[in-house]
């Protein structure tokens, strides 16, 4: 498999969750604003739901924008888009409830097709605020624990922003890095550090060796040797750790 077809597929993980969530996202707004302007209410109440809508429906395209231009990866993406879907659900199930009441009580609050369309919106919206929310626990995590564990959290915190990403970009960078400072003497030969990170069940690495050798060449050597972590060495094929070295115990530890 060739890193331009692994990189061709991550280019599709990444932007087929985001651009699903940016066109579900804009085609409940069309829908709702179609019916707020076919059905217009007293002026100020009308004039709020266009407002409410209008604002939801440019936080989910800015969301879905943002997304794309992060370090998630497409798994954190589609589990994103996952939260966004049942958001969908949820609140459009919480919007047949509202119309079934009513029914039953016989009062008209609002219209059953925007009553469904706008909780949908806004269920899409909630669903994707706490998807990333539930994605970013990963960085909220190391925080805490390096705040908590080490002897010198300083030098692991330091290490993190070195690091940089997201949720399984941070992971593996992270795991990256431990496997090559657990070494006696802190340097590995590529094809070892490939095969090591692929056949590990327990790390954010798939268990595809070309997949993780692409991984390695065009996301975490170039970032991490650029941020003064790893030197590498590619005449050689060896790559070795160069940050910090209070942070290696702690490294090998987790």
């Amino acid at each position: 498999m060739s890193s331009i077809t692994v990189r061709n597929r991550t280019d599709l993980k990444r932007s087929l969750p985001v651009g699903l969530i940016g066109l579900v996202g804009l085609t409940l707004a069309g829908l709702a604003f179609q019916y707020l302007i076919t059905h217009p209410d007293p002026a100020l109440r009308w004039e709020l739901e266009f407002l409410v809508v209008a604002v939801v429906s440019a936080t989910i395209v800015i969301g879905a924008w943002r997304l794309f231009e992060s370090t998630y990866d497409g798994n954190d993406l589609w589990a994103i888009l996952s939260w966004s879907l049942a958001g969908i659900v949820g609140a459009s199930l919480l919007g047949a409830g509202l119309y079934a009441h009513q029914l039953a009580e016989q009062v008209r609050v609002a219209d059953p097709a925007f009553l469904l369309e706008s909780m949908a919106l806004f269920g899409l919206g909630l669903g994707l605020a706490f998807g990333i929310h539930q994605r970013s626990r990963l960085s909220d995590g190391f925080e805490r624990a390096f705040a908590q564990a080490p002897a010198n959290p300083d030098a692991v915190r330091t290490l993190l922003s070195l690091l940089g990403g997201e949720g399984e970009v941070l992971r593996q960078r992270w795991d990256a890095t431990a496997a090559v400072a657990a070494t006696s003497t802190r340097a590995v030969p590529i094809p070892v550090l490939v095969n090591r990170l692929a056949a590990d069940e327990t790390n954010g690495f798939p268990d595809d060796e070309p997949v993780v050798e692409a991984l390695l060449e065009e996301d975490i050597f170039p970032t991490l040797a650029r941020n003064g972590v790893f030197d590498v060495d590619a005449a050689a094929g060896v790559v070795a750790y160069a940050g910090p070295p209070a942070a290696v115990a702690y490294l090998t530890e987790s």
